[in-house]
């Protein structure tokens, strides 16, 4: 028996992707559900947003993903700051 993540949907606009999963335990032809493990995986269509996409997908998702946003991004990454401020000290 081996414990797999099978994609079960993909939602694509031209800013974001919503892929939803399930773990599945397969024993030979058999795969069945494993209770709760329901999950959707997210990615902005930033520089970001494909860099994790492409770490956390397997090749055909990312492959169709990329085909249907096209060469450019349509959001951009948030700036952050270098330094986070210190917390404002309670009175």
């Amino acid at each position: 028996m081996e414990l797999i993540r099978k994609t079960e949907g993909v939602i694509l606009a031209p800013n974001f992707a919503h892929i939803d999963c399930v773990e599945c335990v397969c024993d030979g032809d058999s795969h069945r559900n494993v209770a709760d493990s329901n999950h959707r995986d997210s990615y902005a269509n930033s520089p970001s947003g494909r860099e994790r996409l492409q770490k956390e997908q397997p090749e055909n998702i990312v492959e169709a993903v990329l085909a249907f946003w096209g060469k450019n991004t349509t959001v951009e990454d948030p700036e952050l700051p270098e330094v986070l401020p210190e917390p404002a000290e309670k009175k």
